[in-house]
């Protein structure tokens, strides 16, 4: 999955979208579900003020019908294996409770096997595309 690693906030993002959708004319639902459709079934918006992008298709919902995630690939985001994304959420929920260091590869892979029921990580944590590179990410947001 890809998961979106700039400053802005979930209401943030949720803002600029519906500001975006409102300046195209695009945000009463009949407009925006035109538009979705005539781009192949979902749009691309862009955030001039950190360039990152939003997929975002329609959705078939009562009230809410946006539905947006992170475009693939794009400025400020990083794509992540999802048993990677539940270790480094549950290894720092856990160091922040009992104490430690979310970058022992035995606390890690203690936590993966007792709380996820994951193999345990054989290698080293500080790679830079591995868990300890989204450990560090997620410890500055």
């Amino acid at each position: 999955m890809d998961l979106y690693t700039g400053d802005f906030t979930p209401a943030e993002i949720g803002g600029k979208v519906v500001e975006q959708l409102r300046a195209a004319n695009r945000h009463d639902r009949p407009e925006y579900r035109a538009w979705v459709e005539r781009e192949g079934g979902y749009g691309v918006l862009t955030f001039p003020e950190d360039a990152s992008r939003w997929v975002v298709r329609y959705a078939a919902e009562d009230e809410r019908y946006v539905h947006l995630h992170p475009a693939r690939w794009a400025p400020r985001t990083c794509r992540v294996r999802a048993n990677m994304l539940k270790t480094a959420i549950m290894v720092l929920g856990y160091v922040g409770i009992h104490g430690g260091d979310p970058m022992d590869r035995a606390t890690v892979n203690a936590v993966r096997r007792d709380y996820l029921g994951l193999a345990p990580i054989g290698r080293d944590l500080s790679g830079d595309q591995g868990i300890g590179e989204l450990i560090d990410l997620l410890k500055e947001k």
